[in-house]
């Protein structure tokens, strides 16, 4: 007979449940197995917090998340954020403005069905881990008063995962000053 293999990453995601799993087949009085790792199709325990949470204010915005081992990223690899409609992302950041981790991180955006997306390319020298914090400057935030979430992905766990809710107030209102003349 001939023996076909093939070599894939070491992780699965068609399975529900993340865990260890071994499948065995017999065939002809001879049988083998294969042990993998089935990963989850999506990060876990996604939380941001804004400040200030002003409507149309420049705020900042600190976003954490978790993968678990078949999803730890490394240099290269991309994040996706997904932001609420209206949130504006500055045209270019410095190297403190959004760091992975503390580290400085480059990016790109674009909109998907009007929704901004940041894309957020892992640093160089990125050490593996399933732990990932994002400090993100200079966002404007929507000019609606409302409560918000965002969403998060990877590219190694491309399900969008949705996050706390955040209120965004409405912007502060100055009254006006009004002087009335008897005519």
């Amino acid at each position: 007979g001939r023996i076909v293999s093939q070599q894939a990453n070491s992780c699965l995601y068609a399975a529900t449940t993340p865990g260890n799993v071994t499948i065995t087949a017999s065939a002809g009085g001879k049988s083998g197995s294969v042990s993998f790792s089935v990963g989850s199709p999506k990060v876990s325990h996604v939380t941001v917090r804004v400040d200030p949470e002003i409507a149309g204010e420049v705020a900042t915005y600190y976003i954490s998340f978790s993968t678990d081992e078949c999803g730890m990223l490394q240099s290269g690899d991309e994040i996706y954020i997904a932001f609420p409609y209206g949130t504006i992302f500055p045209r270019s950041y410095v190297c403190s403005t959004l760091t992975v981790n503390g580290m400085p991180a480059s990016y790109t955006s674009t909109t998907q069905d009007d929704t901004p997306i940041l894309i957020v390319t892992v640093p160089n020298g990125f050490p593996l881990t399933t732990q990932f914090y994002l400090r993100i400057c200079k966002v404007i935030n929507p000019r609606g008063g409302a409560c918000y979430m965002i969403a998060v992905a990877t590219d190694k766990q491309p399900q969008w995962a949705l996050s706390n809710s955040f209120a965004i107030r409405g912007g502060v209102i100055t009254a006006p000053i009004v002087d009335v003349e008897p005519n």
